[in-house]
């Protein structure tokens, strides 16, 4: 099983993040995420820190995005698989990056980023 979310552009405005994942934000290399995940902030009721790893982020432009030219619409694919989800896998059409940072951040988890330079 698996579930579709598209995330809306407009769900964040700033997000604090550190000038290193800023600079990598902008140069739209967003694949280079694969490996990153998400871990929750702290220990939940059970004693478990929740991870949801990213196993691929592809380029995917939806019709809008594309018939907009890319002023709406979503242009990003995150396949996702989350430990406390019940789905095995969990794909988020997004725009910017940050926007799917701060959905994480929403449910108390933070970006761990893998990426080798």
């Amino acid at each position: 099983m698996s579930t579709h979310i598209y995330v809306s552009a407009d769900l964040t405005n700033e997000i604090k993040t550190n000038e290193i994942l800023r600079t990598e934000l902008t140069t739209s290399n967003y694949e280079s995420f694969t490996g990153s995940h998400f871990e929750q902030k702290e220990y939940g009721d059970d004693n478990l820190i929740y991870k949801a790893i990213i196993i691929l982020i592809s380029y995917e432009p939806d019709s809008t995005y594309i018939e907009s030219d890319g002023r709406g619409g979503t242009c990003w694919c995150a396949n996702i698989t989350d430990s406390h989800e019940d789905e095995c896998m969990v794909y988020y059409h997004f725009r910017k990056f940050e926007d799917l940072i701060s959905i994480y951040d929403s449910r108390g988890y933070k970006f761990v980023n893998n990426y080798n330079k």
